[in-house]
Formats: structure tokens, C-alpha cells, sequence
């Protein structure tokens, strides 16, 4: 059953990405595609799949697709991160490390809280950004 549940959840979060990749074609912020790919992330996110909750978390905070909405991109991509998902942490630790102005002071503590993680370790060692914002917590 839960494996039903999550290949469902797959299913229509790649529906998300292809409805995502044919918004940026027409290159315009808030076309319907952009909007049916958030609804698509939005429902597999309720059905449990961290990749959704993830980016649909990244919609908000960048704004680049939707209309920028920072507390609703926290929300999602805490929602994955809870789950260990390695690029929610990433992303939490990252934008804690550089802030975001008007609305997150950077926050160092809270940056090497969410990387430091194991699971952001062995997924993102290789990345120059990722060693340097670790070297740059270690002074």
C-alpha cells in the first residue's frame, strides 16, 4: 500500500517536472504551467514525497517561477528536511549560512546544524560551495 502510495506520489511529481520545464521554455513568471507545476509538487508532497516537498520549497524561496513567498518555501523545505532529505538540508544550511534579506539573519549555528549532517555530507563533499561554507563555519 505504501508503495503504492509513493509511486503514485512519483508519478505526478514528474508530471510537476515537465509541466516545470515547459514553463521556462515560454520564459514569462507565473504561466500556467509554472502554476500546474506547483499544484502537481503540492500534491505529492501531501502524499509524502520529499524530491516534491523539496522543490516545491525552492519554488518559493527563489521565486523565479511563482511568486516568491519565503515562509511557505521554509515550510516545504523543513517538511523534507524532518525527513533526511540531503538537498533540503543542503538548502536550509545554505540559506541560513548567506540569509536572506528582510526576512532570515544569517545564522551560522543553524547552518552547521543542517550541514553537518551526515547525509548533506556524503552527498555534497565533492561541491567547492558546500567546503566552503564548512571551512568558513570551522573559524
Amino acid at each position: 500500500m505504501i508503495n503504492n502510495i509513493i509511486n503514485h506520489a512519483f508519478h505526478i511529481y514528474i508530471e510537476g517536472l515537465d509541466l516545470l520545464e515547459e514553463g521556462r521554455l515560454l520564459n514569462k513568471k507565473n504561466n500556467n504551467y509554472f502554476i500546474e507545476a506547483r499544484e502537481k509538487f503540492k500534491e505529492a508532497s501531501e502524499l509524502g514525497l520529499d524530491e516534491a516537498s523539496k522543490s516545491l520549497g525552492l519554488m518559493y524561496i527563489f521565486g523565479n517561477e511563482i511568486s516568491q513567498n519565503f515562509e511557505t518555501g521554509f515550510e516545504y523545505l523543513s517538511k523534507a528536511a524532518n525527513n533526511q532529505n540531503p538537498e533540503s538540508l543542503f538548502w536550509l544550511g545554505y540559506l541560513n549560512f548567506n540569509g536572506i534579506k528582510g526576512f532570515l539573519k544569517p545564522n551560522k549555528e543553524m547552518a552547521k546544524y543542517y550541514l553537518n549532517k551526515d547525509l548533506v555530507l556524503n552527498r555534497f563533499r565533492n561541491s567547492s560551495e558546500y567546503r566552503n561554507m564548512l571551512s568558513s563555519l570551522e573559524d
